[in-house]
């Protein structure tokens, strides 16, 4: 510990300096001074310190920045990085073994440490001391670990130091705040504002103005309840103003050191009126500026850098509420006129490029939607039909014995669809032509007998058996349903009726031919006036979603449906093309075309019409 502690140091180092350098230590409030004297002090009580490096950044982000260097700013310090690095990346203290590159010979070591407060790294101290053994280095580690403390101690009375000024600054802009977020007239928040401003910044006057088109129209001033904006005084007030609205940035005249912002118009506020200390800031509002405030001081009484951030967060902050203020006291035409205006400013001002371009198109679209005439096309719901549809019946009263096909089978002309029970009829014909044999031998019987009366009965009634056997046979030939074309089945499935009784006439199948269509639309009575016989379309089915049909209207029919609140007429149309994908019953969208129309009228005739009938159902 002897070895390290500085008796060596001492030798080199004259008492008077380093009392000279106690006493800036203890003394000192800058924070380069104070870690200059501390470093100083450091390299004077660890022995054999060459050169020394403190770094200090952002708490816990950094960058990291050298603040203070021993034995001078002027030594390079570049080969101190790399355990510097080494530190902060480990957040431990850090010995590295270096040798310089002109004296590889000679063994130097770094000794890194980082100043890790509250789990946030401020920033990292770096001394370079000659070869020495483990112990001495260990001792050395220690002492630079203890006289980190000062450093610590520094860093934390800052901190508290920026909170309560934070605080302090906070509580102050929310007590202004609370002036402006109570209800009220915007004339007479405006007056408690700038009363408050004055009293708390000790303000001989302050004055508030909001922007309309980059002039400044004075609203309020500081205990002063009416002003004409006629006089001397607001007028030089609203040109200082607008003096800082068009640099766009806050004026404050004069100025402790020469800057590029021109004050000439609050110099002659200053120079007329009281020779005063004017500090103006301007009031962002939501999507511009809303206005300006301009504070005035006697010329002992300067403002600070304080008062000066003080003013600044109060007008962030009040600013678009003094802004909302303001349109909430006007009346709705206004506020509408005002948020016209700005749209209008926007569009044609010098800048917002995007918008003009958006609004440039825009029009643009707007003239295309009035003057380009496009065709107008009626939609309509469809279904495929058959051209022609045969309905198969009964033949006559009787029983279903046999049904070989059901709706959607194909069908060749001559092929059974179903059979009815023959039984009865067949029993009915053996009837017939016993009867018969009976009345053919009564006929032999009679002419034999020369009896021609009996003959002549006889001979009618094998007649009326023969013909009751021929009608017999025509039933038995018809008991036997067959196709009477090829096509395919609509309709009909009588596979879950066997044995069931039909009555003559009732419908058992419905036929389509296959090669052969017509299409029917369900067109919306608003729009069947646009609508002629020839008019040609487009058909696409929710079954073929990929082949586009054409179609020509053949007929309106003048009878109506309601279907769904609504009427619609039924129009027949012919395909132009066939398709073999094609099936009755399939259903679709269909699109008539009924002539050119603009853009405009395709999109809004539908409601017109409704508003015209809703405006004549109510007239008078």
């Amino acid at each position: 510990m002897t070895n390290v502690i500085s008796s060596g140091a001492q030798a080199t180092t004259d008492d008077t300096q380093l009392t000279a350098v106690w006493l800036n230590f203890a003394e000192s409030t800058d924070t380069n001074a104070f870690c200059w004297n501390w470093l100083f002090l450091q390299c004077h009580t660890i022995s054999d310190v060459s050169s020394g490096l403190v770094l200090l950044g952002k708490p816990g982000t950094g960058p990291y920045a050298p603040v203070a260097a021993w034995p001078n700013s002027f030594h390079d310090l570049q080969h101190l990085v790399h355990a510097a690095e080494s530190a902060l990346g480990e957040r431990q203290g850090v010995v590295s073994l270096y040798s310089p590159p002109e004296l590889p010979e000679q063994k130097q070591y770094h000794i890194a440490y980082p100043l890790d407060i509250s789990g946030k790294l401020y920033g990292v101290v770096v001394l370079e001391v000659s070869n020495r053994s483990d112990l001495d280095l260990q001792a050395a580690m220690r002492q630079l670990h203890w006289g980190m403390a000062w450093l610590e101690t520094m860093l934390r009375r800052q901190d508290e130091e920026q909170d309560k000024e934070m605080i302090h600054r906070l509580s102050g802009t929310l007590e202004l705040a609370a002036t402006v977020v109570q209800p009220g007239a915007f004339q007479k928040v405006a007056m408690e504002l700038v009363n408050a401003l004055a009293t708390r910044l000790h303000c001989q006057r302050v004055s508030l103005s909001h922007c309309k088109k980059n002039f400044a129209h004075l609203v309020a001033i500081s205990h002063t309840a009416q002003f004409d904006k006629k006089t001397n005084l607001v007028q030089a007030l609203e040109s200082a103003m607008e003096e800082a609205l068009d640099q766009k940035e806050s004026i404050l005249y004069p100025a402790p050191e020469k800057g590029t912002a021109v004050t000439r118009l609050h110099e002659d506020l200053s120079v007329r009126f009281d020779g005063a200390t004017i500090f103006t800031v301007l009031l962002p509002g939501r999507e511009e500026m809303f206005g300006a405030l301009t504070l005035e001081r006697p010329v002992t009484s300067p403002f600070s850098r304080d008062d000066m951030e003080l003013c600044k967060a109060v007008a962030h902050l009040l600013g678009p509420m003094l802004e909302m203020h303001r349109q909430n006291d006007q009346w709705l035409g206004a506020r509408i006129l005002d948020s016209l205006n700005r749209q209008l400013e926007k569009v044609l001002g010098p800048r917002n490029i995007i918008l003009k371009s958006f609004v440039f198109l825009a029009a643009a679209a707007l003239v295309l939607i009035c003057l380009v005439k496009v065709e107008y096309r009626v939609t309509a719901k469809t279904v495929l039909e058959g051209s022609v549809q045969r309905v198969v019946s009964a033949p006559f009263d009787g029983f279903l014995m046999h049904a070989d096909k059901r709706a959607g089978d194909m069908v060749t002309a001559g092929e059974t669809l179903c059979r009815l029970d023959d039984r009865d009829l067949q029993l009915e014909r053996l009837k017939w032509v016993s009867e018969a044999e009976q009345y053919r031998r009564k006929y032999q019987e009679s002419m034999a007998n020369h009896d021609r009366a009996e003959t002549r009965i006889a001979d009618a009634q094998i007649n009326q058996a023969k013909a009751e056997m021929s009608l017999l046979d025509e039933k038995l030939a018809k008991t036997k349903i067959s196709a009477p074309f090829d096509g395919i089945l609509v309709s009909g499935d009588l596979s879950q009726k066997l044995g069931m009784p039909v009555r003559q006439g009732d419908e058992l199948f419905k036929l389509a031919p296959m090669d052969r269509y017509r299409v029917i639309l369900q067109v919306d009575e608003r729009e069947i006036a646009y609508i002629q016989n020839s008019n040609s379309g487009t058909l696409i089915l929710s079954g073929l979603p990929q082949e586009k049909l054409p179609f020509v209207i053949k007929r309106i029919t003048p009878v109506s449906t309601a279907e769904g609140g609504r009427n619609y007429f039924r129009v027949e149309a012919n395909l132009q093309e066939q398709s073999d994908h094609l099936r009755p019953g399939m259903e679709g969208l269909g699109k008539i075309e009924s002539g050119k129309h603009t853009l405009a009228w395709i999109w809004t005739h539908s409601v017109i019409h409704w508003f015209r009938l809703w405006i004549w159902s109510w007239w008078l």
